[in-house]
C-alpha cells in the first residue's frame, strides 16, 4: 500500500529508529491470501516473545486473510501480546454496511486498543 500515511513508518524504518530500539519489525501489506498461504504468512514463533498486532477492519472482509488475522489473536493473545484494532472503515469494500459492522463487533472483543477516529 502506497500512502501517505505510512510515510513516518518508511522514514523510521529506513533511519533505523526500529532496529536501535531493538523492535523486530515486519510489514506486511496484502489483499490477497490463500489458504494455504496463512500457515507461511502466520508463525506461532513470531509471537512467543510479545508482539504487538495492529489490523484494521478492511482485512476483516470474509476471505483466507481473516482467517490469518484470527490465527495472528490467537497466538498474540497466547503469548500475552497487545492487539490494537482500527476499523477504519471503508463502506464501498464491503457487500453491505451491516457485513462491515457484524465483523468489527466479532473483532471488538478480541482487541485491548481499540482506535474510532470520526
Amino acid at each position: 500500500t502506497h500512502s501517505v500515511f505510512y510515510a513516518p513508518m518508511y522514514v523510521a524504518i529506513e533511519q533505523g529508529y526500529f532496529e536501535e530500539e531493538g523492535i523486530d519489525l515486519e510489514v506486511i501489506f496484502t489483499n490477497t491470501l490463500t489458504d494455504e498461504g496463512i500457515d507461511s504468512l502466520i508463525n506461532e514463533e513470531d509471537f512467543e516473545n510479545g508482539s504487538i498486532l495492529h489490523f484494521c477492519s478492511v482485512s476483516l472482509i470474509d476471505a483466507p486473510i481473516k482467517q490469518a488475522h484470527k490465527k495472528a489473536i490467537e497466538y498474540a493473545t497466547k503469548y500475552n501480546g497487545i492487539i490494537s484494532f482500527d476499523p477504519n472503515v471503508r463502506l464501498p469494500l464491503w457487500e453491505s454496511p451491516e457485513a462491515c459492522r457484524q465483523a468489527i463487533l466479532e473483532f471488538l472483543p478480541l482487541s485491548n486498543i481499540f482506535y474510532f477516529i470520526l
